[in-house]
């Protein structure tokens, strides 16, 4: 924001004698306003007293302008007597409007505004207070409304995702320790491996301790765990990884908060080819109901160890299955490239097309590997595979 320096005080700085001290002019959201300053009296500025605070360092603001002030921290601006703990602690000052002032102590109708901004937060240091002043312009940098993500923005059992975990937890206890953060866990019932992954648990004596990973009865967990021995009891709350799968795991999938049809990466970044379909890219929906239609193959190249298989072009994911490897490709390349194949050996080559978790109808090629020579094996080039 623009200083505007009155003419007195103006004459002041350029003769090298200024009679000036800073002054705030805090502004509560209930409508009270306050004011402070780092002279040795009381100063009243644009209609308001400003009571001079001994405590208040208000050095680094003296060359501060507008947005700068955000992160900015003024030490003792609320150590006044008029100003409780009770208040701040009940959030009256939160977002308090400030007014930053250069005032001349001797004509304090002479006063340039330095900054406006709010109070952002408050930090105790002792038994003072050092608030961290914003500029008003920090709103628009602040995230409003929601992200479109796949996965879920909720936690579970919170209120918007509306699960009670209460009914879901179970209690048990240590089995077996391994080295600082691995148990066995002993609970009632049998679940699927991964069931516990990201969830809590919560030890007798209050503690809790987040799971990374749960197989059978063997529990991982993030950090050491510090004094649990065998014997010691727990309550299990289940994790979440905010999936679509998962809330349906849950029968929860009406609170799901998540858009799991959004379409991905690849889908944004397709190429509409010229007469395409809407099994294409032709702006037709990408979240199908329908399987995409099956690989159209068009040409087999084979040398001892690896096939080159070529197709008609198509917006999806091309998987190829061999001898229980499996390649992907992008199909768009047309073309798929298997290796690690025996030589001189017959081999059925599946290709399928994925899209949005359905598959099409197969297609087998079946190749004949070349016998091996001295010069044998890969295709040159870059092509994808395994």
């Amino acid at each position: 924001m623009p200083r505007t320096v009155p003419a007195g005080m103006l004459a002041d700085l350029r003769s090298g004698t200024a009679y000036t001290a800073m002054a705030f002019i805090v502004t509560r959201r209930d409508g009270t306003i306050f004011g402070f300053t780092d002279h040795d009296r009381a100063i009243v500025v644009d209609g308001v007293r400003c009571a001079p605070e001994t405590g208040l360092d208000s050095s680094s603001i003296d060359t501060t302008v507008g947005s700068e002030t955000d992160g900015l921290d003024v030490q003792g601006l609320l150590d006044s007597d008029a100003i409780t703990i009770d208040d701040i602690e009940g959030g009256l000052w939160d977002g308090a409007a400030v007014r930053v002032l250069r005032v001349s102590w001797r004509d304090p109708a002479q006063f340039a505004v330095l900054a406006e901004c709010v109070i952002h937060s408050i930090t105790r240091q002792g038994d003072s207070f050092s608030a961290t002043l914003e500029s008003a312009s920090a709103a628009f940098s602040q995230v409003s409304g929601r992200t479109a993500l796949g996965n879920c923005d909720a936690t579970l059992g919170d209120d918007r995702c509306g699960l009670d975990v209460t009914a879901l937890q179970r209690s048990g206890h240590v089995s077996a320790v391994y080295g600082s953060a691995s148990i066995s866990a002993a609970v009632a019932d049998d679940f699927n491996d991964g069931h516990w992954t990201y969830g809590v648990v919560t030890w007798a004596n209050g503690a809790r301790s987040e799971v990374r990973r749960h197989e059978g009865q063997r529990l991982w967990f993030w950090e050491p765990l510090s004094g649990i021995d065998v014997g010691t009891a727990f309550t299990l709350t289940p994790g979440c990884d905010r999936s679509w799968a998962a809330c349906q795991g849950f029968a929860n999938s009406d609170n799901f908060r998540g858009f799991p049809h959004m379409p991905g990466t690849d889908n944004v970044l397709a190429i509409s080819a010229a007469g395409a379909s809407d099994d294409q890219t032709s702006g037709g929906s990408l979240f199908r109901t329908e399987p995409p239609p099956p690989v159209i193959v068009l040409s087999e190249t084979v040398s001892d160890s690896a096939a080159m298989i070529t197709f008609e072009p198509v917006p999806f994911t091309v998987r190829a299955l061999a001898n229980g490897l499996t390649t992907e490709v992008w199909g768009l390349g047309g073309a798929i490239h298997v290796r690690n194949l025996e030589p001189n050996t017959e081999h059925a080559i599946t290709l399928t097309v994925l899209s949005t978790g359905l598959e099409s109808e197969a297609v087998t090629v079946v190749v004949l590997t070349q016998e091996r020579d001295d010069g044998g094996g890969d295709f040159g080039g870059d092509n994808d595979g395994v």
